[in-house]
């Protein structure tokens, strides 16, 4: 069965207050089918409704039409949310708290064992690169860069089966660009699903998306 499939979406948006100047279609008529241990990079010009698309695989918006199944069942199905993370383009997180703080809150939220929180969560901070001193700093003193580490961090936490990443290495520095890459690499290895909006380091198959120009989406094979 393939992990994730999305059939003929379309989704539009009012333009202007009340909609009175119409509707833009963001995406039109979009079909995809990923595979289970597959990553896939989204790719397209401004405005071709990447983000859109992950908004809807997400649940977090209702498509006009078309159908979406993660492993068969519905995108908001309680059981798909909780092997889904999810790393948005647009960061806000608790400043206020230490980059291990707000690790363990989401430990907690997550429902994992207390017994294994402050090793569990420094197992992730290690793995996407952000320093113990740094995990200690609050989160406002924090630099881009290092915010997308600790947001990474945080989406992988309980070893999600659906990893959607929505321009993952802004403001990452070379050396984290190569930490992400590894990272994606060893979750295809363990079978997680990845759909992410970076293609300049996405190692598996591209998906273009011009929905609005073609009214289709295709694929190809990297």
């Amino acid at each position: 069965m393939p992990a994730i499939v999305v059939e003929d979406l379309v989704k539009s948006y009012a333009r202007g207050m009340g909609g009175l100047a119409g509707r833009v279609t963001a995406l039109a008529g979009v079909s995809l089918t990923f595979e289970p241990g597959e990553t896939v990079g989204i790719i397209g010009p401004n405005g071709a409704g990447k983000t859109t698309l992950l908004g809807c695989l997400l649940g977090f918006l209702r498509p006009d039409s078309g159908k979406l199944s993660i492993e068969g069942r519905a995108v908001d199905d309680l059981r798909v949310r909780a092997a889904t993370g999810y790393l948005p383009e647009r960061l806000v997180l608790d400043r206020w708290m230490s980059g291990m703080a707000f690790m363990h809150y989401h430990h907690a939220l997550a429902r994992l064992p207390e017994s294994t929180r402050q090793r569990d969560c420094q197992a992730l901070l290690d793995r996407v690169g952000l320093d113990r001193e740094a995990a200690g700093r609050r989160v406002g003193r924090y630099s881009r860069g290092m915010l997308q580490r600790l947001a990474l961090a945080q989406a992988l936490i309980g070893n999600p089966r659906f990893l959607y990443l929505d321009e993952p290495i802004s403001g990452v520095d070379p050396a984290g660009i190569v930490t992400f890459r590894d990272i994606l690499s060893g979750l295809s290895a363990s079978g997680a699903t990845v759909a992410t909006r970076v293609w300049t380091f996405c190692p598996f198959r591209f998906a273009p998306t011009s929905a609005c120009e073609s009214g289709s989406t295709s694929k190809r094979k990297n």
